[in-house]
């Protein structure tokens, strides 16, 4: 990799294609990307512009059992030019059917192995445009980064998902752990293959790009090249910013929790705190996918709190704006930018080491750093704030004093800065 920094005027000239499946952090890079002036082509399997019909979708779905199509409604950034995005929505319709056929059998891995080989061939066959730099991530780079060797354009990989063999065992420890919870355990079939294709991507990649110290040490447990890895943390968008959690007109303490894998996440470890507490001064906010849990772990959770289920993104601002408190005691989380929301609307955030947003956490200045599988630390945790609604107050200041060092904003400036240094001279 080049080590010289390029001017400004040559920063300017840097063209960047970004191949993306899904809306990885709502289009952070990409709308970062075309903020500075980046962007060539976006990428990615499923794109809706927005519309009087896609508005009209996503209110309707709101009032339906199923929700995909106001997530599909979702799938659009205004601020992204149309005339540079190229989607797949035939890809898009397969994969999907594809995915939940093989979580029916546990082989959701093949499923992913799949998607990122049909996508990235997809796009080498409509013709990469050239640039300086193409910005894949993780486990849709391989065959992209393949066809691009020899040439002088920058293969940037973004790690946004840990090494799968790595998270499994985390995810498995903690389905043991928690047994009453969960259906049965979660992936078993083609984590060493998808992990393989993570290992082939690392080769191939020139740049391995990192947001999280634990995301970081997983990389480097499964053999990732570490003079590859370069660490950035995400940023989330400006609008969370505008949220402020609302002033306490009595009642219990709202503790806010968000995840859509909730074993994974963390649910056990905060329901239990609740339950040791007992206390008719803390009502959890549980909000995300349920799919995994049994029927008594939900009515357990229902015990102390509401069970929301899935909230399209467009309404997390008032679930932010309802609630005094946030915790995810995740097992694995290589950056949620939950956590970084919640700080932004000024509440004090409770999170484990294992996630990797615990980076922007200052422990005890804008909440608790606890160890994984620790109702009671949680518990005591919740008390102390319970107990002291000057700290609590005091540290959602401090949050959200913090959350702005991780702004889309200083994230976009992050990227550029590091692509610079890294693009090969012309």
């Amino acid at each position: 990799m080049n080590q010289d920094t390029l001017n400004r005027s040559e920063v300017n000239k840097i063209t960047v294609v970004v191949v993306q499946i899904g809306a990885r952090r709502n289009y952070a890079v990409p709308i970062a990307l075309e903020r500075a002036g980046m962007l060539a082509r976006f990428y990615t399997d499923w794109y809706t512009p927005k519309s009087t019909v896609t508005r009209v979708i996503s209110t309707v779905s709101e009032f339906l059992p199923f929700r995909s199509g106001g997530r599909a409604a979702a799938r659009t950034a205004s601020e992204l030019d149309l005339g540079r995005v190229v989607h797949f929505p035939k890809f898009a319709i397969e994969y999907k059917i594809r995915k939940k056929l093989a979580a029916r059998k546990k082989a959701l891995p093949k499923a992913y192995i799949w998607g990122g080989q049909a996508f990235c061939n997809a796009v080498v066959k409509s013709g990469l445009p050239p640039s300086d730099v193409v910005f894949c991530f993780s486990s849709a780079g391989k065959e992209i980064f393949e066809q691009l060797q020899g040439s002088r354009t920058l293969r940037v990989l973004d790690q946004g998902i840990p090494p799968l063999r790595y998270d499994d065992r985390l995810v498995r420890e903690q389905e043991l752990a928690y047994p009453d919870w969960v259906t049965s355990q979660s992936l078993t079939i083609g984590v060493d293959e998808y992990t393989q294709r993570q290992r082939e991507e690392w080769k191939y990649a020139d740049l391995i790009l990192c947001p999280s110290r634990f995301c970081q040490r997983g990389l480097l447990e499964e053999g990732a090249p570490a003079e590859k890895i370069q660490l950035l943390p995400f940023g989330i968008h400006e609008r969370f910013f505008s949220v402020r959690s609302r002033a306490r007109s009595g009642g219990p303490l709202r503790v806010l929790f968000v995840g859509n894998t909730p074993v994974r996440k963390g649910l056990p470890d905060l329901v239990l705190a609740l339950e040791a507490l007992n206390s008719p001064h803390l009502k959890g906010v549980f909000v995300g996918e349920l799919s995994g849990l049994r029927a008594s772990a939900i009515q357990r959770a229902m015990r102390f709190g509401n069970v929301l289920g899935p909230v399209p993104r467009p309404k997390m601002r008032e679930i932010y704006q309802n609630a005094d408190v946030f915790v995810l005691p995740t097992v694995s989380d290589v950056f949620p930018a939950v956590v970084l929301e919640a700080m932004a609307a000024g509440l004090p955030v409770i999170v484990t080491a294992n996630c990797g947003s615990a980076d922007a956490v200052r422990d005890g200045i804008d909440g608790f750093i606890v160890p994984i599988r620790s109702p009671q630390v949680i518990a005591e945790k919740l008390d102390l704030l319970v107990r002291n609604p000057e700290l609590r107050e005091e540290m959602g200041r401090n949050a959200a004093e913090q959350a702005k060092k991780y702004s889309l904003e200083a994230y976009r400036q992050r990227l550029v800065q590091l692509l610079s240094e890294n693009v090969p001279l012309r």
